[in-house]
């Protein structure tokens, strides 16, 4: 009987856990296409759910230059490496202006560079090492402005930073699907009492 329950409450946990990830890849998916028109690249969201007897792993992968800028921002407004964990990876690499000094962005050196969804632009190098935060193209527009990062992950799946440290996942998504689950362990464990439990004691006197 109790391995009848154990595959009950798997098998329980397993679809809230994939019923949850999917939720939050639809949710991130729609939250990041409110911001399409104001950054430029790409933005992928894949999410997948491994499971075994012992254990399952839910992975929501996010990459592309414009989930980058959405989640982390862009230039002097950007996130610090507190919270964009992959920063340093990002200055230290190949993809980096090496005439940037800080995060404003600056003019490139003259050639060839790729952003980081790999496409190849070219640069004059007639603004090289100058903030262009402040320039505007001919119809005034702001084409280096820089923007603060909307954590549009960070929030769905663990709520405000407020809500990280008031519960230990956080108030979003991860933290919903928790309750949950404690919720139908909570369940089960009484189903297995009500049903091993005796239901009359006799007491033999001797």
């Amino acid at each position: 009987m109790a391995n009848t329950y154990a595959h009950k409450l798997k098998n329980r946990i397993d679809q809230i856990i994939k019923s949850y990830i999917e939720a939050a890849r639809s949710q991130i998916e729609i939250e990041m296409s409110r911001y399409y028109s104001s950054v430029e690249g790409e933005v992928n969201i894949e999410s997948e759910v491994k499971t075994t007897q012992q254990m399952a792993t839910a992975i929501i992968r996010v990459w592309g230059q414009a989930a980058w800028i959405i989640e982390h921002g862009k230039g002097s407004l950007m996130d610090s490496e507190r919270d964009n964990p992959y920063l340093q990876e990002y200055m230290g690499s190949n993809l980096w202006n090496p005439s940037r000094d800080g995060k404003s962005i600056t003019g490139r050196p003259k050639g060839v560079y790729q952003d980081i969804d790999g496409q190849e632009h070219y640069s004059s190098g007639l603004m090289e090492g100058r903030n262009l935060e402040n320039k505007r193209s001919r119809n005034h527009e702001h084409i280096y402005k820089p923007l603060k990062g909307k954590h549009v992950i960070q929030q769905i799946l663990f709520g405000s930073e407020e809500d990280m440290e008031d519960y230990r996942f956080g108030n979003g998504l991860i933290r919903q699907m928790m309750l949950e689950i404690f919720k139908v362990t909570n369940e089960t464990l009484k189903e297995v009492l009500v049903k091993s439990f005796p239901k009359a004691i006799k007491i033999a006197r001797r």
